[in-house]
């Protein structure tokens, strides 16, 4: 054009511009900008809406957002194509703050806004957490006419997952279904999410079903996201169902795959699903989806595992059956094989596996384990231990306790699946209904968050009286102290123990008269409770036989006749919560019933499931905190912190959260207490 004197204009200029971008140029659109200024053209709106193009491609937000100020500066009206493009490019910054500030100038300016519009500033509030003001655009925008699309709704409920907000989520796929937009797998994820961390299983697992039996959302999604979402609504069960339809199908499950299924197995907790997880991780060898790999380094010398998974029961199961080996090696070879240290790298080094980080540092944080997390290259974990200290590791005992199930690998071939499953439901519904019951006793107890003065400070001796009483009297059934604490300290709370040192009133009873009472009590409630675990109260045993009052009054040094009036005095004041026979203890002692349901005829011990959890409970009734929780949720915290202080993962198995309700049962409230029992868990012999 030049070489025939044709001059060159702004329309010029725009369409060369434009011809870069679309062309991905974007050096060569910024020079040729550049250019049409120094030739002292006046871009026009078309020129910039083109440029804000190229600045966004190359995250130039605070240029876009100048772009607007020339705009201005020249009278140049923008469209709202022109805002959107500015609003987009700041959310690609992350700059969500200014694509706020920016649709507040185009309302200003009375821009009329369109979908794109909506989407951006709904976007931006989502990020910075701000859920109720990306809402009330929501309902302006459908005030405004605009229709919400696909990109609207997921992006709202990807917040809704992100903050626990069922009800929201639940909403939004109503309004997509009234507006019949396809709900995809990833809109049903996003919902479901949300419900599963809302705690609302009965929820998720409804938009679950709802999803499989779209013929477009089933089919479209993987058998590895069906499985996540399965896993999330705590359905092992079914996750382990279309583990096994994939196999039956002939498709060799890939490594992630193989992965989801594990996850949701071993997370539930209990021994049958651990024991599924573990047949499901040896096919998977077997298979060659999974593959250790070994070298050694002469220099240190070391010795380095690399255990490519994809997910953290993955690595906790390959890691104990690394450790299983290696003990096997250690027993017959000697820990010269070791070399000087050992190496562990967990990952496949391609993506960050979540939570893996966090399990390793917990199972690592154990007294007895060699291993210490040390920082590695890329997306592993890196666990290294000496050799000498992981060979005496291996040879003790200690080594054996750290895995709930891990049977020889031939076991594994012939479990019996479906018995598994079935012992699992019925142990599940046995255990929902004792909880029930337990739960309908505690009802009736009496608050205790603010006991007497004098009781406070007396109360741990008191404890320790009812320890001694019971392991001389009863030593066979641990709980008894328990129970005989809470009939105690429903008596303080009444007014109704007479302490020692302060000045009696006539409505008090003796201390020693009402701990001969509490134990007298406790010791039929235990009985009771015994029987009922059993299942016969007919038996002969010692432990479903209740206390005479002899013995329980020369334990105390009191009269039959001094303890009788304490128990009349006791029943009067306290009423229905006498009868409650309910303590940490026993819900603890259920939680673990359904943990081993699946062990068949391989015992497992319970320090192998919930760690010293049943010896933590007399820690933590001497916890003044504890005093405000509720014994079955107290016993949940118990469980949590036995499991932490025992490495295991995850702290809290689904199991549990089916049996309970509870999907996390340390609170803000609950974590200076956990964070004790841990430390105590320690201490103990």
């Amino acid at each position: 054009m030049r070489s025939r004197s044709i001059p060159l204009n702004t329309h010029t200029y725009s369409s060369m511009l434009n011809v870069c971008v679309k062309s991905g140029e974007v050096e060569m659109a910024l020079d040729v900008f550049n250019q049409m200024l120094v030739e002292g053209l006046q871009p026009n709106l078309v020129t910039y809406n083109t440029l804000l193009e190229v600045y966004a491609k190359r995250g130039m937000w605070r240029e876009a957002v100048g772009v607007l100020d020339n705009l201005e500066r020249q009278r140049l009206v923008p469209e709202p194509r022109t805002y959107n493009i500015v609003m987009n490019a700041c959310n690609a910054a992350r700059q969500y703050a200014s694509c706020i500030k920016v649709h507040a100038r185009m309302v200003f300016q009375k821009i009329p806004p369109t979908v794109g519009t909506y989407n951006a500033v709904i976007l931006a509030h989502c990020k910075l957490d701000q859920l109720g003001a990306a809402q009330q655009v929501f309902r302006e925008m459908q005030q405004q006419g605009c229709q919400p699309t696909h990109t609207t709704f997921i992006t709202l409920l990807q917040t809704a997952e992100t903050r626990g907000q069922a009800e929201v989520a639940v909403s939004l796929v109503e309004q997509m279904q009234s507006m019949s937009l396809r709900l995809t797998p990833q809109c049903y994820a996003a919902a479901i999410g949300a419900c599963a961390a809302a705690g609302q299983l009965a929820s998720a697992r409804k938009l679950l079903s709802e999803m499989l039996a779209s013929s477009k959302a089933g089919m479209a999604a993987p058998a590895h996201i069906i499985m996540g979402l399965q896993d999330k609504c705590c359905d092992w069960q079914g996750a382990f169902r279309t583990y096994q339809k994939l196999l039956a199908s002939g498709v060799r499950p890939d490594n992630q795959t193989t992965a989801t299924a594990i996850e949701a197995l071993w997370s539930a907790g209990n021994i049958g699903s651990c024991l599924l997880a573990l047949q499901v991780f040896e096919h998977a060898c077997k298979q060659g989806v999974f593959r250790l790999a070994v070298s050694v380094h002469t220099a240190e010398p070391a010795v380095e595992f690399t255990l490519p998974i994809t997910g953290t029961c993955m690595a906790i199961i390959s890691l104990w059956r690394l450790l299983a080996e290696l003990r096997g090696r250690v027993l017959r070879d000697g820990p010269r094989i070791l070399r000087n240290s050992v190496a562990v790298l967990l990952g496949d080094g391609q993506s960050v596996v979540a939570n893996l980080q966090a399990a390793m540092k917990q199972w690592c944080a154990v007294p007895s384990v060699p291993f210490v997390v040390r920082p590695s290259h890329g997306q592993q974990v890196l666990l290294t231990a000496q050799a000498a200290e992981l060979a005496q590791w291996l040879m003790g005992e200690q080594s054996l306790m750290l895995c709930p199930v891990m049977p020889p690998a031939a076991d594994l071939e012939h479990l019996p699946q479906q018995t598994l499953l079935d012992l699992e439901a019925v142990s599940l519904a046995e255990c929902r209904q004792r909880l029930k019951d337990a739960r309908s006793r505690e009802a009736k107890l009496l608050h205790v968050n603010a006991l007497p003065a004098a009781y406070s400070q007396a109360r741990a001796s008191l404890w320790q009286q009812l320890q001694t009483a019971a392991a001389t009297l009863r030593p066979s059934q641990p709980q008894l102290p328990f129970l005989a604490l809470v009939l105690l300290d429903q008596a303080a709370a009444t007014g109704l123990l007479q302490q020692q040192g302060v000045e009696a009133a006539m409505s008090t009873v003796p201390e020693a008269w009402m701990l001969a009472a509490s134990m007298l009590l406790g010791s039929q409630a235990a009985t009771a409770i015994t029987a009922a675990a059993a299942g016969s109260s007919a038996s002969t045993s010692s432990n479903h036989t209740p206390l005479t009052e002899q013995q329980v009054a020369g334990q105390f040094d009191v009269t039959a006749e001094e303890m009788l009036v304490a128990v009349h005095r006791l029943r009067d004041a306290c009423g229905a919560a006498v009868k409650a026979n309910v303590c940490a203890y026993t819900v603890a002692e259920l939680y673990l019933d359904a943990m081993l349901a699946g062990q068949l005829d391989r015992k497992v011990a319970a320090s192998c499931l919930i760690g010293e959890a049943l010896s933590l409970c007399a820690v933590a009734v001497k916890e003044a905190s504890a005093l405000e929780i509720p014994p079955s949720h107290l016993a949940a915290v118990v469980v949590a912190a036995g499991r932490q202080a025992q490495g295991l993962y995850p702290v809290w198995p689904k199991v549990l959260w089916v049996l309970t309700g509870i999907s996390n049962p340390v609170g803000e409230m609950q974590q200076l207490l956990l964070q004790n029992l841990v430390l105590e868990a320690g201490r103990l012999p």
